[in-house]
């Protein structure tokens, strides 16, 4: 794991090109072992290394948040109270410090991210955890509902006249998407 992790580190020094998923790609061994893994050591050693390679390379990671949110969703089911408190510690940081890094790659990450949080409001070790996974699910309700999520909503062109009946709406110039009310079915779920 710490050679992979070494690897992907390395991998994450580039940025990723536009419409490639090869960081997803190379995560995938850790959700696959994080997934299968009865060694809690292991599980806790695949949570410390995405957690490193968020924090050291944040700005380049694009499509690699998907796996990052499935390591942590498969963490928040975990049977191991460490697990579950480690992972969430990372994803409450992610939302904290760097929301608007996931929200300006792919739409679905934020639907990932908010996937991940609803795993997290069923923790049955801590009703804290739960209720903070709560509060930061209506706190990407806010961004969402504020246009802050990444191409969610589309301003609308300055020659655009406010008004009418096109999802415009006169305070914001927000233009409704289909991307927009699909990223509100996993949080209205």
């Amino acid at each position: 794991m710490d050679s992979l992790r070494q690897l992907s580190m390395k991998f994450l020094e580039r940025e990723e090109l536009a419409n490639y998923n090869f960081q997803n790609e190379f995560m995938k061994p850790f959700v696959v072992v994080m997934r299968k893994s009865g060694a809690v050591e292991i599980r806790e050693l695949i949570i410390r290394c995405v957690s490193q390679m968020v924090l050291s390379r944040v700005d380049n990671v694009k499509s690699g948040w998907k796996s990052m949110f499935m390591i942590f969703t498969t963490a928040a089911h975990d049977a191991h109270k460490n697990i579950v408190f480690l992972s969430f510690e990372m994803v409450e940081k992610i939302i904290r410090d760097y929301f608007p890094h996931i929200t300006e790659t792919e739409t679905t990450t934020f639907t990932d991210c908010v996937n991940c949080l609803v795993a997290f409001t069923n923790s049955k070790f801590e009703k804290d955890i739960s209720l903070q996974a709560i509060a930061f699910l209506q706190y990407c309700a806010r961004k969402l509902a504020e246009g802050s999520v990444g191409s969610s909503l589309r301003r609308n062109p300055p020659s655009s006249p406010p008004g009418g009946k096109s999802g415009k709406q006169d305070s914001g110039k927000f233009l409704e998407s289909d991307e927009h009310l699909y990223s509100w079915f996993p949080l209205l779920a």
